[in-house]
C-alpha cells in the first residue's frame, strides 16, 4: 500500500493558493491594480504558511536522521528571510513605481522556486521519514498552529504601509 501524507497534502494545498497569486504578480501584461490585489491576497496566506512551515515542518525536519532534510530546513528558512526582505522593500515604495513592479516579479519567481524545490526534492525525502503516527502529528500540529495571530493587516492602500511585514 502506498503511504500518502496528510501533512504534505496540507502544504501542497497551500502552495497551490500561493502560486495562483504569484502567477498574477509575475505577469507584467495585466493591469497594476490586479497585481496589487494579488499581492494583497498573497501576503496573509504567505505569512501564515511561512510561520507554520518554519515552526512545525522545519522543526520536524531538523530532528530527522536524514542530513539533507536538516540542511533543507536551514536553507528554507534563509529563503524565507530573502522573501521577507523583498516584501518589506515592496511595502515601502509606491505601487505605481516601476521598481515595485520589478520587485513583484522577482518575489513571485523566488516563491515559485522555493515551492518547486520543496515539492520536487524535499517532500519525497520527508515522505521517507514519516509514518502514520508522525504524519498525523505533523498534520495536526500544522493545522492547529494559530494562524490568526500571524496574519498581518491586509495590504489595501497605495501608500506605503508603515506596519512591518513580520
Amino acid at each position: 500500500m502506498l503511504f500518502t501524507s496528510e501533512a504534505i497534502k496540507l502544504l501542497t494545498e497551500e502552495h497551490e493558493k500561493i502560486c495562483a497569486e504569484t502567477k498574477l504578480l509575475r505577469n507584467l501584461d495585466i493591469p497594476q491594480t490586479e497585481r496589487k490585489q494579488a499581492f494583497g491576497r498573497l501576503l496573509p496566506n504567505l505569512t501564515s504558511h511561512i510561520k507554520k512551515e518554519e515552526k512545525i515542518v522545519y522543526s520536524f525536519m531538523k530532528l530527522c536522521d536524514a542530513d539533507d532534510l536538516r540542511i533543507w530546513a536551514l536553507e528554507g528558512k534563509e529563503e524565507h528571510l530573502l522573501i521577507d526582505q523583498l516584501i518589506k522593500k515592496m511595502l515601502a515604495i509606491d505601487i505605481s513605481d516601476e521598481e515595485w513592479s520589478v520587485k513583484a516579479k522577482v518575489l513571485a519567481e523566488l516563491i515559485d522556486h522555493h515551492i518547486h524545490e520543496e515539492e520536487a526534492e524535499i517532500f519525497p525525502a520527508l515522505l521517507k521519514e514519516l509514518n502514520d503516527d508522525s504524519d498525523e502529528q505533523l498534520a495536526t500540529n500544522y493545522e492547529n498552529q494559530n494562524a490568526a495571530e500571524m496574519i498581518p493587516r491586509p495590504f489595501t492602500t497605495e501608500k506605503p504601509v508603515s506596519q512591518p511585514y513580520r
